[in-house]
């Protein structure tokens, strides 16, 4: 058993002298020292924690250093991103080389691909985006929207919604890839249009507009919850402005999906549905 740094941020009082605060253990422990720092009375207080085999585990809280605890042991030492992701490292780079190596699969090795392989694909990327797309936009949304308190809802959708466009933009571009990389096929330019359409504004919703729109969230949210003085002006503004914004992203997924059921009615009419 152990006492570990984040114990003893309980451990706290308003006073600069602790004399010990000490537990009793039976188990045979081994000698060991400990320093850390520990919140206490708004001050940061050094704290060493002791242990022998067969003696109380002791722990001694000293007297008050500085304001911040010392650089070794600073929050931004320990939490945060491990470093900045190259664009190697980009989930949109990773998508568009793998996109690549698939098409040019399906254009010069027909042989690994035959026309039911691609069929079903296409057909799977497609049930992919228009179910996605439904559900989100007339079902899952607006029950979140009527049943979670704002600020809920907004934190969950800024998780959900790039998942949401970057699966919408890989099934539109896997549709794309199975027609006009197929052998021999020839696709209209209806469908390269619809297509087209599809996957240019669900990509722009998820590169550049969904972002902007979740910048402009928080930072109202922050001036909301701020405990000082209230910057209505400031609020009222960003209201303004992610209203703007969020409008042009429900245009952007709206065109998507009308992209997509102009493709679904074309596939629908190729489609011959037979009653035995």
């Amino acid at each position: 058993m152990s006492l570990s740094c984040s114990n003893l941020s309980t451990l706290r009082t308003n006073r600069l002298q602790v004399d010990e605060v000490t537990w009793q253990r039976r188990q045979h422990v081994a000698r060991r020292s400990v320093l850390c720092f520990n919140r206490a009375g708004g001050r940061w207080l050094e704290t060493s924690v002791q242990s022998t085999a067969g003696r109380p585990l002791s722990v001694q809280l000293g007297a008050a250093s500085s304001a911040k605890p010392p650089a070794e042991v600073q929050e931004s030492d320990v939490q945060g991103a491990m470093l900045e992701p190259s664009v190697a490292n980009k989930n949109w780079v990773r998508l568009i080389a793998v996109s690549a190596a698939v098409l040019a699969a399906a254009r010069f090795s027909p042989a690994y691909l035959s026309s039911k392989a691609l069929g079903f694909v296409h057909l799977l990327a497609f049930g992919t985006f228009l179910g996605t797309n439904l559900w989100t936009t007339f079902v899952a949304g607006l029950t979140m929207f009527k049943n979670l308190p704002r600020q809920t809802f907004g934190k969950l959708q800024s998780k959900l919604f790039p998942k949401y466009f970057a699966l919408l933009s890989t099934s539109t571009a896997i549709c794309l890839g199975t027609i006009a990389f197929a052998p021999g096929s020839k696709l209209p330019q209806s469908q390269l249009t619809a297509l087209g359409i599809a996957l240019s504004t669900t990509v722009l919703n998820w590169l550049y507009v969904e972002p902007a729109n979740t910048k402009l969230m928080f930072e109202r949210y922050a001036l909301e919850n701020d405990r000082g003085a209230r910057d209505e002006a400031r609020i009222a503004q960003l209201k303004k402005d992610f209203g703007k914004w969020h409008g042009l992203s429900s245009v952007l997924n709206l065109a998507g999906l009308c992209g997509i059921l102009a493709h679904g009615w074309w596939l629908g009419s190729r489609l011959t549905l037979v009653t035995v």
